[in-house]
């Protein structure tokens, strides 16, 4: 049956129940009716595929019961993503101590999980009472797009394995600790939309990641200015002074309009030589595209859009190394060009 056709009266067990391993369930069921029973009893049942399905009205009441649940002992891939589930991730499904692909279960009991799979639902609660440090072997946890609150969980930094991180779409804290650090592997990380701020304070704590690929922190630091060009006044700055040394520090003459007695802080910022794709789309940031930008040899993808950025167009932009900018950005080189969108060599931004 082609997973896209709807499940009419209740899916046979039977041909599962002591011989087949796999049940895929995706996009089929469109009501309770059509939940198989049993499930339970499917003791050799290694994979089993609910996603996309409008199961959240009956989520606790079936699939995460224990006693339809509890006798998969064998289960190794759980997937039930996409299917509007509300409420606290639920602490059963307990004795799946072999999953290693699982959506909506108790993280911190399932110490084999490679990857995790929560995005798309509406869950809610804090995700820092979730204990990630027994998951030493977690490589990929998605949470995205869903309603978890508070700070991320310092426990996530102790899976050191981990190389794909997305938490983006959450009702996150706005700091970001110097712990992601610990993630030495990381290749791929989504913050977009949890409500980050001090854009400078973010990029010096990733910078130390070595082998990003992908960065995406869009929709965050509203109305903040570019890296490059930061005002801080005094000690009250995002980027305190008492942490800076002599070389990144410079007292300016006069202090600019609106401002009195600042500092002037040009603190490089560096790393990110693997970076391919960097998003810093929708921040509504002022000031002039940052030069060290121009530094990574390795990007082809820059999302700038949905940004109040000013000045000229630098000259970089059209290379070979950054074949692809957002749509946005090249909107508005096309209007301040009559000819071709490459010929914006004396272009400036509004």
């Amino acid at each position: 049956m082609p997973a896209t056709t709807a499940l009419l009266g209740r899916f046979p067990l039977i041909f599962v129940q002591h011989h087949h391993h796999l049940l895929c369930l995706s996009s089929l069921i469109t009501n309770s009716e059509a939940i198989p029973s049993g499930i339970g009893n499917c003791s050799m049942l290694k994979v089993l595929e609910a996603d996309h399905n409008h199961l959240a009205t009956i989520f606790k009441e079936y699939l995460m019961a224990r006693e339809s649940m509890a006798k998969l002992s064998n289960l190794i891939i759980l997937d039930l993503g996409e299917n509007n589930f509300t409420g606290k991730i639920p602490d059963t499904i307990g004795d799946c101590k072999k999953s290693i692909w699982a959506t909506t279960i108790c993280l911190g009991s399932y110490t084999d999980l490679i990857m995790t799979d929560l995005k798309n639902n509406s869950f809610t609660g804090e995700l820092a009472r979730v204990n990630f440090s027994k998951l030493e072997n977690l490589e990929t946890l998605d949470l995205a797009r869903n309603n978890f609150s508070g700070t991320i969980p310092e426990s996530i930094y102790s899976c050191i394995k981990l190389t794909a991180l997305r938490l983006s779409n959450n009702n996150l804290q706005r700091q970001l600790s110097k712990g992601i650090g610990n993630l030495k592997s990381i290749s791929f990380l989504s913050l977009a939309d949890v409500g980050l701020t001090k854009i400078t304070s973010v990029l010096h704590i990733l910078q130390g990641s070595k082998n990003f690929n992908t960065l995406l922190i869009t929709h965050n630091f509203m109305n903040e200015t570019t890296p490059d060009e930061d005002n801080i006044d005094g000690i009250e700055a995002a980027w305190p002074v008492a942490k800076l040394g002599n070389d990144d520090l410079h007292r300016v003459a006069g202090p600019p309009s609106g401002l009195s007695s600042c500092y002037y802080v040009q603190k490089n910022i560096d790393g990110f030589e693997n970076l391919r794709l960097l998003g810093i789309g929708e921040c509504q940031l002022l000031g002039t595209i940052p030069l060290w930008i121009s530094k990574l040899a390795n990007l082809e993808i820059l999302l700038l859009n949905g940004n109040q950025l000013s000045g000229p167009i630098p000259t970089w932009f059209h290379t070979p190394k950054l074949p692809f900018l957002s749509r946005h950005i090249k909107q508005q080189l096309y209007r301040r060009n009559s000819k071709r969108i490459n010929e914006y060599a004396n272009a400036n931004f509004r």
